[in-house]
């Protein structure tokens, strides 16, 4: 049970004899005292005037000691022996004093140091007010702290309260100074010396020695004037005791005051952005109100823009003397005054950023660029190139402000079934006009369609369509029979052929049969430079009126690279018709299918074969020098040209007969 000192007030330990505060006895101390003075007087024969005795101890009827009614003349001798018993009560009593007076010097010299911990730490509010912050710490000199106790110590005040350090005072508790210490502690220098130095203990951390004790607030920012902040003062209380100091008031209460009032700047309040344009090709400017502390610019693209895009701005503080709400954490924002005014700048870093969305921008209308377009090819399938995509001829939009091309290899061949791709990029002056592509354009700003080859594009002529290209160069077979007789007219010699004398005249110049060949590679590249892709050839039985008699032997004309790759769909070709003779039709025939690396196949009908002893016919034979040249064609059935989807006017495969187109 706590007691409290008689005479000062201080509370103490029940098991406390004197008061640590002013070092007075306790009762029981005194009437312990008191009890050790009372000790009664003994008369001659040694015995208690009835005080005590040893088996009843106080006598409430004996007579008190100073009562000397009992006295007479005759009681002389024993009050003298009497005296002399007394010596020794007098030395015990002497004794105690004695004790009393060292003990009480004692609990005046080891007595604890009672201190307002409030009386310790510097509470600083710094910033403006709302985003106000909370600086609490020990109130030591910095420059003090770190030469005495190596701890590197900021002081808050100057730091972020802006205090001069000429102004500011630290605690007395906490100086360096020795005449403040022995005031503030009530001892000497060196008792004060070691007090302060227990409540300004250090420990080891990893930038350097700390102190130990440690003093926090319930709230360090976002502050404002007239809030409550509680300050906690944490410390070893067992190791401070031991040195003979009690802290008290460890948490206490502190009223925020002194903070600025601010303006918070909001960079984006009344700012506005612009959209001009038609969809797709818009533009942004800013507009509106703009703060006169920031810069602002855009973050995205301002230009090529659609309706429902979103373009950024950045607002960039164009302002250098501030000072940050939380220096550990900067990105909170910062604080300036201008003007005598505070303002806040809550952003992180410098600039903020808002999104703004485009709209009112004027809708384009939608063109498909792929509507009715066409092909430039050159070749055919199996072995088609797609040269180039062409818009249809009333697209004139895309036609001057876009460009098409062929998204593919450069030389890849296609065959009816395989697909290429067509890319479609809109110059800006498409937009201007008040249109845009169809679909969605990729990052390049394409767009893009699949097609596939079919029927309709150019194909080289083969079995399932050789006897309409047979028909179709039918022109072009009797002119070079034309050709032929013209040339070889009065001459007596023909390559595989022995003419006996000249020639005369033509009689006949027949067609017997017609072939087609077509090559057996896969890949347009396994053709090599000099081969040819396919090959018309017709055989003739040609008879002749010689100056001496007459003879009849067989040509052979042919042309390679045959195709349908023309504005009608006709077959054609832009090879020239070349020939040979041969004396047998079998020599003829063998020549023609005998083609290494090719497939031959008879196109129609053939007709009638003439025994080879014709080449000693009759010399009667009609003489005409324009015999009929007109080349029958065989019962070939009749196969429509396929239509394009395209046409080349120029492209014709290679004009060489040995080349390959």
């Amino acid at each position: 049970m706590a007691k409290f000192c008689g005479n000062c007030g201080a509370q103490a330990d029940d098991n406390e004899k004197f008061c640590a505060s002013c070092g007075a006895p306790f009762e029981d101390t005194q009437q312990n005292v008191q009890n050790v003075n009372a000790v009664p007087a003994q008369d001659s024969t040694g015995d208690t005037y009835g005080s005590f005795t040893q088996a009843s101890g106080f006598d409430q009827n004996a007579a008190p000691a100073n009562d000397f009614s009992s006295f007479n003349n005759t009681g002389g001798a024993a009050a003298k022996k009497g005296s002399k018993n007394m010596l020794p009560v007098i030395i015990v009593a002497a004794a105690l004093v004695v004790l009393i007076a060292v003990f009480i010097v004692i609990a005046m010299l080891t007595r604890n140091v009672k201190i307002d911990a409030q009386k310790l730490v510097d509470v600083d509010f710094v910033g403006p007010d709302g985003y106000g912050k909370c600086y609490v710490q020990l109130d030591v000199d910095p420059e003090f702290a770190y030469d005495e106790y190596k701890v590197d110590y900021t002081d808050y005040s100057i730091r972020y309260a802006g205090e001069d350090s000429d102004d500011v005072k630290y605690s007395d508790y906490l100086s360096k100074k020795g005449s403040k210490l022995e005031e503030a502690y009530g001892k000497d220098k060196s008792d004060a010396e070691d007090m302060r130095d227990a409540i300004l203990k250090t420990t080891k951390a990893s930038d350097g020695r700390i102190f130990e004790i440690e003093c926090s607030a319930s709230k360090e920012k976002g502050l404002k004037n007239g809030d409550k902040v509680k300050i906690t003062v944490d410390y070893d209380e067992d190791y401070l005791k031991e040195n003979h100091v009690k802290l008290t008031n460890t948490t206490f209460e502190v009223e925020v005051k002194g903070l600025a009032k601010s303006e918070t700047i909001d960079p984006f309040d009344g700012l506005t952005v612009a959209f001009e344009g038609v969809d797709g090709r818009g533009t942004a400017e800013i507009t509106g109100e703009q703060n006169a502390f920031c810069y602002y610019s855009f973050d995205t693209s301002s230009y090529n823009l659609s309706n429902g895009d979103t373009v950024t701005v950045n607002a960039s503080l164009d302002y250098y003397d501030y000072q940050y709400l939380d220096e550990k954490k900067p990105e909170e924002g910062l604080w300036f005054t201008e003007d005598g005014k505070v303002y806040v700048w809550p952003y992180e870093d410098y600039s903020a950023t808002k999104d703004y969305t485009v709209e009112g921008l004027t809708e384009l209308q939608e063109i498909d660029p792929f509507e009715g377009m066409t092909f430039t090819t050159s070749g055919a399938t199996p072995f088609l190139r797609v040269d180039y995509a062409n818009f249809a001829e009333d697209q004139t939009e895309l036609i001057d402000n876009a460009y098409a091309d062929i998204d593919d290899e450069y030389g890849e061949r296609y065959d009816i079934g395989d697909t290429f791709t067509v890319k479609v990029y809109a110059y800006s002056a498409l937009a201007d006009d008040g249109y845009k592509l169809a679909g969605t354009p990729d990052e390049d700003g394409y767009v893009t369609k699949e097609f596939t080859v079919d029927e309709t594009f150019p194909a080289y002529a083969n079995v399932s369509n050789a006897a309409q290209a047979n028909t179709d160069l039918d022109d072009e077979f009797e002119a070079k029979v034309t050709d032929f007789k013209q040339r070889n007219q009065g001459t007596s010699y023909l390559s595989n052929v022995d003419l006996d004398s000249s020639i005369k005249s033509f009689s006949s110049f027949d067609v017997v049969d017609s072939y087609i060949s077509f090559n057996v590679a896969e890949d347009y590249d396994d053709i090599g430079w000099s081969e040819y892709v396919n090959k018309i050839s017709r055989l003739y039985e040609v008879k002749v009126k010689l100056k001496e008699g007459s003879k009849t032997f067989y040509a052979v004309l042919y042309v390679e690279n045959i195709n349908n790759n023309t504005d009608d769909g006709t077959f054609s070709t832009g090879n020239s018709i070349d020939y040979k003779t041969f004396e047998k039709k079998s020599e003829a025939i063998e020549f023609i299918e005998t083609a290494e690396g090719y497939t031959v196949t008879k196109i129609g009908a053939a007709a009638a074969a003439p025994d080879d002893s014709s080449s000693t016919a009759d010399s009667s034979a009609a003489d005409s020098s324009t015999a009929d040249t007109s080349a029958s064609d065989t019962s070939a059935s009749d196969s429509s040209a396929t239509d394009t989807s395209a046409t080349d006017t120029s492209a014709a495969d290679d004009t060489s007969s040995e080349m390959v187109p």
